[in-house]
């Protein structure tokens, strides 16, 4: 070992964001063995080489002399990248097969392998299912590898394709669920009806195009707001009209539902949009719409999920019982519209909500 072996200890914990006490806990040495590692003051017992290594996922080779070692490595995952660009993955999988020889504990050799098997394995016209159940390997050896979990959901992704290609659809969704993420529910759906399980991978996707509806509305009126701020007024009000238009589709021709309550507050939001910018006639066509979905959800006030559209088979009720929607309309009549109070289209809309 040279004088510098120390710092680059040092340098490389500090890459990792290990602390000297990580590392130390890591090795099962003390954090004074590690402080004298990187003040020079001693070195590691040799034993303790090949698990250093594997913490920061660099050969033994390269732990020893780092600096040309790693310029190497370098070269080697540009080479490797710039054929899976190409598409020649089988080039690129012996390029990755020689150099893992001689790193086999590099976490990006390892994950580029694995995600150049599973390229190479789909993209052929006649697909490689050999290619990419190798893949899966080094998957897991990415995962040990990445010591801090900083890449653990973008390799179980990677992961659970690679396992419903091969039709090993409950393992994937094992994975998937592991996360503990709504990111992978149309992935999760999209194994359990290739299972044959299709009712419950519809009720997923209802589900979560319940829950779509509810954040669409969130997303679409504060990014209006933003537009607003930058006098971008016509995609304020378009992004705005685009939220009652989609949850429109939600209510249905036959029994009022939970959507229409919703709705005939998408639709005063519409007017009270046209207002600010000056379009009174089409204010109060909204005005109307928002009167109509109110009057017809009070008619019944049904909170039932499964009388949605799109939603029917699944249980349960909307969380708002008993809050009526006229109410509310003409709260905002009084409040928002009472400048219009003596034109007789306002004198026509409250006779309609006062009824």
């Amino acid at each position: 070992m040279n004088v510098s072996f120390g710092k680059k200890i040092y340098e490389l914990r500090k890459s990792y964001n290990f602390t000297q006490e990580e590392l130390a806990e890591l090795l099962n040495v003390s954090n004074a063995a590690v402080s004298k590692w990187e003040s020079g003051i001693s070195y590691p017992d040799i034993t303790l080489l090949p698990n250093l290594a594997t913490i920061f996922r660099i050969s033994i080779d390269s732990l020893l002399g780092f600096d040309l070692k790693n310029e190497t490595l370098k070269e080697l995952k540009e080479v490797a990248l710039e054929l899976n660009r190409t598409g020649k993955y089988i080039e690129a999988i012996d390029h990755l097969e020689t150099a893992l020889i001689k790193f086999p504990n590099d976490f990006d050799l390892n994950l580029l392998m694995g995600r150049t098997l599973m390229s190479g394995g789909l993209n052929k016209k006649e697909q490689d299912f050999e290619l990419v159940t190798r893949s899966l390997k080094y998957f897991d050896k990415a995962l040990f590898l990445d010591t801090k979990g900083k890449h653990k959901e973008s390799i179980i992704q990677n992961k659970s394709f690679a396992l419903s290609s091969l039709g090993k659809y409950a393992e994937a969704n094992e994975l998937l669920l592991s996360l503990n993420s709504n990111k992978y529910i149309v992935q999760i759906a999209d194994n359990y009806i290739k299972m044959g399980e299709f009712e419950k991978g519809m009720n997923l996707l209802q589900n979560h195009l319940n829950d779509f509806a509810f954040s669409f509305a969130s997303l679409s009126f504060n990014l209006a707001k933003c537009f607003e701020k930058l006098n971008r007024q016509k995609e304020a009000l378009e992004l705005i009209k685009l939220t009652a238009i989609f949850r429109e589709y939600f209510t249905n021709s036959g029994k009022s539902n939970y959507y229409n309550f919703l709705v005939s507050r998408d639709y005063l939001d519409v007017a009270k949009f046209q207002l600010k910018l000056g379009n009174i006639d089409e204010m109060f066509n909204y005005l109307e719409k928002a009167i109509m979905h109110a009057a017809r959800f009070d008619e019944d006030q049904n909170y039932n999920v499964s009388d949605v559209n799109f939603l029917f088979g699944l249980e349960g009720q909307f969380n708002n019982g008993g809050v009526k929607a006229m109410p509310f309309v003409i709260k905002t009549l009084n409040e928002e519209f009472i400048k219009f109070c003596d034109d007789p289209r306002y004198i026509e809309l409250m006779k309609k909500v006062n009824k």
